[in-house]
């Protein structure tokens, strides 16, 4: 057996690296080492208990199954999306083309039936006057049922921009596409492309409907503020501020930690903000608890 890194395998598990009895090595990933074991019966890939880290970050999710939780905190915005557009007859994909100017410029095409099948999911029982436009997070969708397949048992931690299809239809493309470069939110996503990050309010129905399709459960769904003032986040405020009266004469890191607490919890919870944040539990297996 040999002491590896839990990050970036030269094989994904998958391909079989070895034959029965053979071990998986994996490549460093600086001092958190982990160790792989491959089952001598089934040529299946187990981390041997207690070695290696408790907590790292990956690439890409694991190659072998897992029991836990895997928390995605803004991942799922991120991941590529389709835009559509409501017509008479069904959907349109809103697609970049290049005007005679060579400026970018918005062309709608007929969707295939696998995005209208998709967008349809996205509407639900919602009636959409024409010129509706809605994002079609598929990719989401299919990490969804990825991680789905990968957990043996666990939860799946979403925390992320989402709301209401009816919310989305209110604000329209220009609020549910966010445009951000140096931290701060900009304008059109088709100016000055490769210059900002661009992003999505994922709908919220579609995000449970994708998740029970793959074999996940709800077992809590509430903003951020709320979820972290249920676990106690305004306690620990004031026990910060209880350890600044004590110790501001002193000054030291333990006194400024304490004072920014309030800082700090106040940008988690404003609404909006990072406050409005969704908070989505999903589980696999029995006896979940809330949250």
């Amino acid at each position: 057996m040999c002491s590896g890194a839990a990050l970036r395998p030269r094989r994904t598990l998958r391909d079989r690296p070895g034959g029965a009895g053979e071990f998986l090595t994996l490549e460093p990933a600086g001092d958190l080492s982990g160790s792989l074991v491959v089952d001598e019966w089934d040529d299946t890939a187990h981390p041997v208990p207690r070695q290696g880290p408790i907590l790292t970050s990956l690439a890409d999710l694991p190659a072998g199954p897992l029991t836990g939780v895997v928390f995605a905190n803004e991942l799922l915005d991120n991941l590529p999306f389709d835009v559509v557009a409501r017509t008479t007859t069904g959907w349109d994909e809103v697609r970049v083309g290049v005007d005679g100017a060579g400026d970018l410029i918005e062309v709608l095409v007929r969707a295939d039936a696998a995005l209208e099948d998709e967008a349809d999911r996205v509407a639900g029982d919602s009636v959409l006057p024409v010129g509706t436009v809605l994002p079609v997070p598929r990719a989401a969708a299919a990490w969804l049922a990825t991680v789905t397949e990968l957990l043996e048992s666990g939860r799946v931690v979403v925390v992320d921009y989402a709301a209401p299809v009816a919310e989305l239809v209110e604000r329209g493309p220009r609020e549910w596409i966010r445009t951000f470069r140096a931290h701060q939110r900009v304008g059109d996503p088709l100016a000055d492309p490769g210059t900002c990050d661009i992003t999505i309010d994922l709908p919220l129905e579609y995000l449970r409907s994708a998740a029970h399709a793959a074999g996940l459960h709800v077992a809590y769904d509430a903003t951020q503020a709320q979820w972290l003032r249920e676990r106690g986040i305004d306690e620990l405020v004031e026990e910060g501020e209880q350890v600044w009266a004590e110790r501001a004469h002193i000054g030291d890191l333990e006194a400024l930690a304490g004072r920014s607490r309030a800082h700090e919890a106040q940008v988690l919870s404003a609404d909006p903000g990072l406050g409005a944040h969704r908070v989505l539990v999903f589980h696999k297996g029995a006896h979940p608890s809330p949250g």
